[in-house]
């Protein structure tokens, strides 16, 4: 049953993983094609962090359905848990060394561009000084240099953190998700006999 359990977890966890690719993909097509900070603030949002948490759900009660229809605590979170890992694996991967070496190595610089631009539309729109405007993209222009100048050990601490948050959201969807089976089964009070 155990066995059966992280099986099908290491499964959920490919096709969220891919899932999340697409929508990671979807995201960035979407945040280079507009001009609007309101949609590159919120689609992102939406897409990559609402959605999802339906698409957990979906994926986390059709292994406890999988699991005969109970679960306990730990199995929950074992199998979401491993789901989780398992998919930052797969579209990590997949968009860190397919996607961005592959089809789209320009992405960071495609994606800076498109938010600079966005967010100095807005300020010239809403009259803010050139002074303010020109400040504020030499702090956006400095975010993300810091992003593309990232060390092993800086990439190792947040590899141990993000592991950490996944093990946190793991606990908290495993406690939405447990069904414990019941001790004794319910009885029918017209089916007894005397």
């Amino acid at each position: 049953m155990e066995t059966d359990n992280k099986k099908n977890a290491l499964f959920s966890g490919i096709a969220l993983g891919a899932v999340m690719f697409v929508l990671g993909i979807i995201v960035y097509y979407i945040i280079i094609a507009s001009a609007s900070i309101w949609v590159i603030s919120f689609v992102p949002l939406v897409i990559s962090v609402i959605l999802p948490i339906f698409i957990v759900i979906a994926l986390g009660l059709d292994l406890r359905k999988k699991a005969g229809g109970y679960w306990t605590f730990k199995q929950a979170t074992t199998a979401m848990f491993i789901m989780f890992i398992i998919a930052y694996g797969v579209s990590t991967i997949a968009r860190d060394y397919i996607f961005v070496k592959l089809v789209e190595p320009d992405m960071v610089q495609k994606t800076e561009m498109a938010v600079v631009n966005a967010t100095t539309n807005m300020m010239e729109k809403s009259g803010t000084e050139q002074a303010t405007i020109d400040s504020k993209i030499e702090d956006m222009h400095k975010k993300f240099a810091e992003q593309k100048n990232v060390s092993v050990g800086k990439t190792i601490m947040g590899i141990g953190t993000t592991i950490v948050l996944l093990f946190v959201v793991a606990l908290i969807f495993a406690a939405f998700l447990k069904k414990e089976q019941p001790l004794f089964d319910a009885v029918d009070p017209e089916n007894t006999t005397e």
